[in-house]
């Protein structure tokens, strides 16, 4: 060990408080940059496992290759596995109680796609036969689908083709076509017998908007002959940012002509470059690291720059004796290296810990919060380690790099005289007269003392600063996310909804009426029924923002018309809130109605900003009369008029207050709705209907309703539970404060470090100036309120620079939520009276705890002081 080395070990082991205080920041600082990758990549990893638990584990797709083309995928020496998937066709589905279910749909897998993709088998087996099926719950649970595992099945298998395109075939993501006089038809090609041997949940690709509920059967590569099709799915043997273009031109070179990409897992492995979650993740890295490695610079800057201004006089000593530059320069960077080889280990291995840890208390909440059925798990990765080392190191040698070169040039006289601390002029530390007649003496000397030491001085004032904007930001910010959740919640006022799949003019049974509203867990239920149509609106009477839109017709603008049919006694309170008599309601000859006049809105100038406006300036008694289409006769026609009883503020339970603008909500009762649907020129089909819930006791009336369900005969329902949605939301508030608040702490504790090992090094240099000021008469009492002058000082020029920033801050968080979210600009008063008090306290106890300690020295001791 060289004799720089030792000098700068015994100078750190010297000052073991300082040099503990440096240590404990560098952890926090390297342990919160650790953190922040780490999370970062463990939350990219979660979205990963995410979409390969949905969706599969594959990465580019060829659509409609033939034979030649297969076998050329096959030899490419680019993929590691290919996935068949192929459409058998389709099937009549003859008690199919879903109208836009007609069909049974077979798909073809092989080996690889049945273990590559999520097929979660629930009885049987897989087919490993190209005459076995696989079949999903969506059928098995059907009432008219009768047949189980070892029964054979005959379909008579073809394709569908629309009526108004022969030469189209439509597949499994083209709804089924029945809308203005245009359907489509199933042209069978050939019966095939299959014996079904499992069932499955059902599939990820099966939606409720899809024509046919899914069969699967096997067939693997060699089964694919000559101009028969398929669509391949390949997984890469090496995948990285060159995969694109290596599949878009394979695709060319064997006539491939449709190419697709798993783009929501390939823009988590970061081979897709447009991708929002991802580049935010990285961007909200970035800045966190970015403030981090400020806090941290300011920390480590101000202990080494004390500790050289401390001891200029010992290192005026070494160059006297013939130290050269570089040794005395080097005296400060070999401190810096060995805190350095002491924290940043901990440090890493601390931030890693700290992840861990925050991952077992929190996985549950987080895995409700954003809905997946995959937990965060730490990733440990060479990359996280190496840019801590890089951003610590980094920080370390910018923290050193300043107080070393000043090290390095100053010479032996003016160190030994120490001119260097004394070269200020009197303007340098003049001080207005108002704080002398203010505060007397005490104030002017508390004033002085911080002026001359500049750099302490803005140390201090600088993490202050950071802490107050911190604080008051991330208030600000989680205030705002609740503010924005509220927003989303206001017009839904149900829990659960119970949704008719089967369309048409007859109502609900009365046996299946009852027990859908005759559960013990509900505590509202509103059974609807609806139909949309349109209505024209006279100018004078539309919303102020669709003025001027040239939309208008004979002085008429047409409104979107949704007519909603509310049960007996949804319909009696909700008259009865409106000032209404229920029995006018009911009157078919002369049929009433409420109109849903405040409404929200997105806005569409791609802001999507939340409005509340009114959906049309109508009065009571004004009619609206009620307009849709009839397919047979490619006209349109009206129904009776509607005369307004209401005009209402709120909606029943189901309704949202959410509405485009130019759409009407209006609500009429049970009666007046079934004479409505009774024209013969009203299609069953445009009628549909819905039972809406408010619970306190939502998950156990799922499972009731659940039960009801299965139990439903032709009457199928869907049962959606909100409560799940809105529990996520709160959790997320909740999380977005836990980790923004740790995140405050952490930093906050960087500053603190930074305030208290400045105002403690500070303090203890300044005790031959106390020492003298005691000397000459002044008391105790006088001492004491000096520093606590100097406090206040300290507090107030923080705040001076923090409240101006903080609120710049906040304002651009408002500005940016307003992009969604439109709410009111709040000052955060209780945030900020916390953050003045929280201010001045820090000061405060540092200045007192620091101050304590030389109270206890003589005058003589502190006369005799030597800052060597």
């Amino acid at each position: 060990m060289t004799i720089v080395q030792k000098l700068a070990f015994k100078q750190l082991w010297l000052n073991k408080k300082r040099s503990l205080i440096t240590v404990i920041g560098v952890v926090i600082s390297v342990a919160m940059i650790t953190g922040v990758i780490t999370l970062g990549l463990s939350f990219v990893n979660l979205l990963q496992r995410q979409v390969i638990a949905n969706e599969g584990e594959w990465h580019f797709s060829y659509s409609n290759v033939n034979a030649a083309q297969l076998e050329a995928i096959e030899q490419d020496q680019n993929q590691k596995e290919i996935l068949i998937s192929q459409d058998e066709g389709y099937a009549v589905f003859e008690g199919s109680t879903n109208p836009d279910r007609p069909y049974f749909l077979v798909r073809n897998y092989n080996k690889a796609a049945f273990e590559t993709f999520p097929i979660h088998l629930k009885e049987g087996r897989l087919p490993e036969q190209s005459n076995e099926l696989l079949m999903s719950d969506s059928i098995s649970n059907q009432d008219a689908f009768s047949y189980k595992i070892g029964d054979t099945i005959e379909l008579e298998l073809g394709q569908r083709v629309p009526s108004d395109d022969s030469s189209r075939t439509l597949t499994q993501e083209d709804a089924y076509v029945n809308y203005e006089g245009v359907t489509e038809e199933l042209k069978t090609e050939k019966s095939v017998a299959y014996t079904i041997v499992g069932t499955m949940e059902t599939p990820f690709f099966e939606n409720s908007w899809n024509p046919g509920y899914v069969f699967l059967s096997y067939k693997d590569e060699s089964m694919i002959t000559g101009n028969q099709e398929t669509d391949a799915y390949i997984v890469m043997d090496h995948l990285d940012q060159s995969s694109p273009d290596y599949i878009e031109d394979f695709a060319e070179t064997h006539g491939i002509g449709a190419v697709g990409s798993h783009g929501n897992l390939l823009r988590y492995y970061g081979i897709l470059s447009q991708d929002r979650t991802r580049n935010m993740l990285i961007t909200l890295s970035a800045i966190v690291i970015v403030i981090i490695v400020i806090g941290s610079v300011s920390l480590i800057y101000n202990a080494f720059a004390i500790s050289v201004s401390e001891r200029s006089r010992q290192l005026g000593m070494l160059s006297s004796i013939g130290a050269t530059k570089r040794q005395k320069r080097n005296v400060v960077f070999i401190e810096g290296v060995l805190i350095g080889a002491v924290s940043i280990p901990v440090g890493i291995a601390v931030g890693y810990a700290g992840i861990a840890l925050t991952f077992l208390i929190f996985n549950s909440l987080i895995k409700q919060a954003i809905d997946t059925t995959e937990s965060l798990h730490v990733v440990f990765s060479p990359w996280t380690i190496l840019i801590a080392l890089l951003i610590s190191i980094g920080t370390l040698f910018l923290s050193t790099y300043i107080p070393a070169k000043k090290a390095s040039e100053t010479t032996a006289i003016e160190a030994i005289r120490q001119t260097r601390m004394i070269k200020l002029s009197n303007k340098a530390v003049r001080t207005p007269k108002l704080i002398r007649k203010i505060a007397g003496i005490e104030g002017e000397l508390a004033s002085k003392n911080i002026r001359r030491n500049r750099s302490g001085y803005r140390a201090i004032i600088f993490s202050l600063s950071i802490s107050v904007i911190l604080f008051l930001t991330i208030s600000y910010f989680a205030t705002s996310l609740t503010k924005s959740n509220e927003l989303l919640e206001q017009g839904v006022n149900y829990d659960i909804v119970a949704t008719l799949e089967q369309r048409g003019k007859d109502t609900i049974s009365p046996e299946l009426y009852s027990k859908l509203t005759g559960l013990d867990e509900i505590d509202q239920v509103a059974a609807v029924s609806w139909i949309s149509g349109t209505s024209w609106i006279e100018e004078d009477k539309i919303a102020e923002e669709l003025v001027g839109y040239g939309q208008l017709e004979d002085g008429k603008y047409p409104y979107g018309l949704t007519i909603y049919g509310l049960d007996n006694e949804t319909m009696k309170s909700y008259a009865a809130a409106n000032d209404v008599a229920y029995e006018s309601m009911t009157n078919t000859e002369d049929p009433l109605m409420i109109v849903q006049q405040t409404i929200q809105y997105l806005t569409e100038d791609g802001k999507e900003n939340i409005v509340e406006t009114k959906a049309l300036n109508a009065e009571v008694n004004d009619e609206i009369v009620p307009e849709f289409y009839d397919l047979d006769t490619d006209s349109n026609f009206n129904l009776p008029a509607l005369k307004i009883a209401a005009l209402a503020d709120t909606s029943p339970i189901g309704i949202s207050n959410t509405v485009s603008l130019g759409m009407l909500n209006v609500f009429v009762s049970e009666d007046v709705f079934n004479a409505l649907i009774d024209n013969e020129q009203v299609e069953g089909d445009l009628v549909e209907r819905a039972v809406y819930y408010q619970s306190d006791q939502a998950q156990l009336l799922e499972n009731k309703l659940e039960d009801i369900q299965k139990d439903s005969g032709d009457t199928s329902f869907s049962i959606y539970n909100r409560q799940r949605a809105k529990q996520r939301g709160e959790q997320i508030i909740l999380l977005g404060y836990v980790f923004s608040n740790a995140f405050v702490i952490l930093i906050t504790l960087i500053c603190i470090a930074t305030i208290f090992n400045t105002i403690s090094t500070s303090i203890s240099l300044r005790k031959r100036e106390f020492a003298m000021l005691r000397s000459m008469g002044m008391t105790p009492k006088s001492f004491t309120k000096m520093i606590q002058l100097e406090s206040i000082f300290y507090g107030l020029k923080a705040l001076a620079y923090g409240l101006p920033l903080s609120f710049l801050m906040i304002y651009i968080i408002y500005r940016v939520w307003r992009t969604r979210f439109q709410f009111a600009f709040e000052i955060p008063w209780v945030a900020m009276v916390i953050a003045i008090i929280s201010v001045f306290v820090i000061v405060g106890l540092s200045m007192i705890y620091s101050s304590h300690k030389i109270k206890k020295d003589t005058i003589i001791d502190g006369l005799k002081e030597e800052n060597i």
